[in-house]
């Protein structure tokens, strides 16, 4: 097998030389002919394989937005039409009310409440879903642990009015930004942490590289350059092991090739990554830390029930 850091360095070279000279350089080194010429295949197969990803991966954002622009008409229409069925059922009810009007008001209610359910329904389950969340983090004494309760359930439930019950100033202008996308909110934030978090969270939405270099902790900058540009060498410069563990994971994640966990030097973080990309359980016990064995375990239970959610909608 040829070592990955190797081909990620022919790969580098390729960009200013051709591969007749990385070929004599690599000869001159110590290393066998084949073994040159292997290499270097292997490292335009994957300059092949990475431009292939990124093309589909633009292709399918793209064709995502197209697919939420075509809900966005398909529900004004069905509004329409809902609004003329109910103009029309108004129209009728108010004609036999007529004739009969003992049952005039009952009827008006109806139309009346029908109405509202089509025009306010989003509306009243926003407020629902708000103030049941609210209420929960509000039972939260540690201010520090009730912030963060109300930042998480405003981004799961992407609802910024939520975001002003925190009183943390810096995170409450994170959380706002994260929603609305607004990286240029988060270079406000005089707190590095919390800048940190706002980038890499809007990175997440965004897909936005350029973002990344925004990022202060050059270990999480390195680890988000790297999992959207699919550059193994990003995660070998990180120096805290658990997040080049998790930029490693990312990328075998996203290209789907479980070789890359390879990479990590801590076999607890290997395991753990090999345990993620083949949904086996097998790799999770031969973990010994209890903490990254029971997470192990927890992430391929999430993971195997969302296949199973997702068979079951096919």
């Amino acid at each position: 097998m040829i070592n990955q850091r190797l081909i990620n360095y022919i790969k580098e070279d390729l960009k200013s030389h051709n591969k007749g000279e990385i070929k004599k350089i690599l000869v001159e080194q110590g290393y066998p002919e084949e073994l040159a010429d292997n290499a270097i295949k292997a490292a335009i197969e994957t300059n092949k394989q990475e431009k292939e990803y990124k093309r589909k991966e633009k292709k399918g954002i793209k064709e995502l937005e197209e697919e939420r622009e075509s809900k966005k008409e398909q529900l004004n229409t069905k509004a329409e039409e809902s609004k003329k069925k109910l103009e029309g059922l108004k129209k009728k009810t108010i004609e036999k009310s007529r004739k009969n009007s003992k049952v005039l008001i009952p009827i008006l209610i109806m139309i009346v409440l029908g109405t509202s359910f089509f025009v306010f329904n989003d509306f009243f389950y926003d407020i629902k879903t708000k103030k049941s969340n609210d209420f929960l983090c509000s039972m939260i004494s540690d201010e520090g642990e009730r912030n963060d309760c109300y930042k998480d359930t405003a981004l799961q439930t992407e609802n910024v009015n939520i975001c002003y019950e925190i009183k943390d100033s810096y995170l409450r202008l994170a959380c706002v930004s994260i929603i609305n996308f607004n990286s240029s909110s988060c270079e406000l934030i005089e707190r590095d942490e919390t800048r940190d978090l706002c980038y890499i969270k809007i990175v997440d939405s965004t897909k936005d590289i350029n973002i990344c270099y925004k990022i202060g902790d050059n270990d999480l900058k390195l680890h988000c350059v790297g999992k959207l540009s699919l550059n193994l060498s990003s995660c070998e410069l990180i120096e805290e092991e658990r997040i080049k563990k998790g930029c490693y994971e990312r990328i075998a994640e996203r290209i789907n090739d479980i070789n890359i966990c390879y990479n990590i030097e801590g076999n607890d973080l290997r395991l753990y990554c090999i345990g993620m990309q083949s949904l086996n359980l097998s790799s999770c016990e031969l973990i010994n830390e209890q903490e990254v064995r029971s997470d192990c375990y927890e992430r391929i239970a999430e993971r195997n029930l969302l296949v199973y959610v997702d068979n079951e909608n096919i």
